[in-house]
């Protein structure tokens, strides 16, 4: 066998293989997207509950004209 032959045999990695490559990429960055967004979802009623909620506060008169 000689060197031709076998270079001839070593083929590169194919579409499918360039395919789930990228499916793996793909699926890892929405894995970084969702994770983010779960924790930003998480941590936002403790640090804002307070501010949303006015109902006490209100100035209008509970009397009816």
């Amino acid at each position: 066998m000689n060197a031709a032959d076998l270079i001839a045999q070593h083929e590169p990695p194919g579409a499918a293989a360039h395919l789930v490559i990228l499916a793996g990429v793909a699926v890892a960055g929405l894995m970084v997207i969702g994770v983010s967004r779960w924790r930003r979802r998480r941590t936002r009623p403790e640090q804002h509950a307070n501010s949303h909620d006015r109902s006490e506060e209100s100035t209008r008169s509970e009397e009816p004209k």
